[in-house]
């Protein structure tokens, strides 16, 4: 396989994405025209939250077809690494990419939200090394709604469920020959309150009584709404898009069990391209940037996004997150 670039994992994300949701929609239709509507672990004996799910397992075997189909050879080129599944580890590969099948497939399941599919792609192959500054581009579809998060050349972009679009050097054209903008950067001063805001806080998987010291709950007493369909990955999508959707997002889910650390992983985070191509931040629970830190999808991780520095600033002040700055 050639040098393998950003506009080629682009490519990549859109043949691989545009399987995984028509097989995706397939499955469903399926299952809902045999009656069922049930939540469907691949380990009928294991009834946690974070088990892996029977559209899980599927959509890998889709992936994986659609790599063999179209991509020949990446298995001795590329590192590919998939949520709760193994797929190539190559002694000198020429990039990686890291795939969250379905993020929200409990919700998938349910037949609530947004699950989606996610990408992220890295030059770099040191996985010792990797840092998050070294995710280079992303790719986000919802598998219920259609729509596509992606980045390129460091600009954001959003195309709803309906348009073709096509990448043209440095530029994103849709109907053919409309040069799409990217998002627009966010405006970390703008004069949102917590009044007008939607903070998400996600501290359960019943463990709250555990993780409890790490956030204040009054402070959601002051703010619009806390909606949240628990499927992150889509969500910090919401709150690159500027939309006005979720302003901040609180992970706060990490903890012990049965000696084993617990909660939101680093396929969770493959938008954090998106979020800094768009002027978002990221920070762990202490208030240092995720851009120096070490990234590997299988690590767990406590973080915060926030799309307004003000707002931020407010929620501290009113002690949202006890242990920050």
């Amino acid at each position: 396989m050639k040098s393998f670039k950003e506009v080629d994992f682009l490519e990549f994300a859109q043949y691989v994405s545009e399987k995984v949701y028509i097989a995706f929609n397939k499955y469903y239709r399926h299952k809902l025209l045999s009656g069922y509507a049930s939540i469907n672990y691949e380990d009928n004996f294991e009834n946690s939250v974070k088990s892996v799910h029977k559209i899980d397992r599927f959509v890998k075997e889709i992936i994986t077809q659609a790599l063999d189909e179209r991509f020949t050879g990446y298995k001795d080129s590329i590192n590919i690494y998939m949520e709760d599944f193994k797929v190539c580890d190559v002694s000198n590969p020429k990039c990686c990419i890291f795939i969250d099948p379905v993020d929200g497939s409990r919700s998938a399941d349910q037949h609530i939200g947004d699950p989606c599919i996610m990408m992220a792609y890295s030059p770099k192959t040191d996985m010792h090394n990797l840092r998050f500054r070294d995710l280079e581009s992303c790719f986000i579809k919802g598998l219920h709604s259609g729509d596509v998060y992606f980045t390129y050349y460091s600009k954001g972009y959003f195309i709803p469920n309906g348009y073709t679009y096509r990448l043209h050097d440095e530029k994103v054209t849709i109907d053919e020959t409309f040069i799409l903008n990217p998002l627009k950067r966010i405006d970390n001063t703008s004069p949102i309150t917590l009044g007008d805001s939607c903070v998400v806080v996600r501290d359960g998987y019943g463990m709250r009584s555990i993780v409890s010291n790490k956030v204040n709950h009054s402070i959601l007493n002051y703010v619009k709404h806390t909606f949240s369909y628990d499927i992150t990955g889509i969500e910090l999508c919401y709150l690159a898009s500027g939309r006005d959707i979720i302003h901040i997002l609180v992970e706060a889910r990490s903890h012990f069990k049965d000696g084993k650390q617990v909660g939101s992983d680093g396929f969770n985070l493959i938008p954090y391209p998106l979020i800094k191509a768009v002027g978002g931040m990221l920070y762990t629970l202490e208030g240092e940037e995720l851009e120096h830190k070490h990234y590997n999808p299988y690590n767990i991780y406590d973080f915060v996004s926030t799309a307004n520095d003000r707002l931020m600033k407010e929620c501290i002040n009113r002690g949202l997150i006890k242990a920050i700055f």
